[in-house]
């Protein structure tokens, strides 16, 4: 993303996770228009001038297009889980689901394009409860929500 205005000058590319939820008030920000204090996300712009304690070291996602589901982002990972019983078309009402099964893991420094799914792999169980951890305290946090997330292999049981 290249962004240029109030509190963007020269070149500087950043390393740190953000997330489309930032965009909002970055962009009001630009305007000089007062950011809701309902709104959520933060602007990059506190980033660019170093003034961000407390940054998230992860980004939350909700996938409601192909199928329901939601993810964590690091700097490292990317994991994800779906919804077994809930379709993008079904349920318009109600995009949350009481349970989530294991869809995918990445590792982003060592497979960049995504093409390995680790979910499966035993030697990445202890990154994935990790993960599935971070995920629930954000699911908790954004949806207010306590669903239950089973590992892959069980998803046929």
């Amino acid at each position: 993303m290249v962004i240029s205005g109030v509190g963007f000058t020269g070149n500087k590319r950043i390393k740190d996770i953000v997330s489309l939820i930032d965009i909002p008030p970055t962009l009001l920000n630009i305007a000089g228009i007062e950011i809701p204090p309902h709104m959520q996300g933060r602007e990059l712009q506190d980033i660019i001038s170093g003034n961000c304690p407390g940054w998230p070291e992860d980004a939350f996602m909700q996938i409601s297009e192909s199928q329901i589901g939601r993810a964590i982002r690091t700097q490292r990972w990317k994991y994800s889980v779906k919804a077994p019983d809930l379709k993008d078309y079904q349920n318009m009402d109600n995009k949350n689901s009481p349970i989530y099964i294991e869809n995918f893991l990445y590792d982003l420094k060592n497979d960049p394009n995504e093409r390995n799914n680790l979910v499966e792999d035993p030697k990445y169980s202890d990154i994935r409860e990790n993960l599935k951890n971070i995920l629930l305290r954000r699911i908790k946090e954004i949806e207010n929500q306590e669903p239950d997330i089973r590992v892959h292999n069980n998803s046929s049981k």
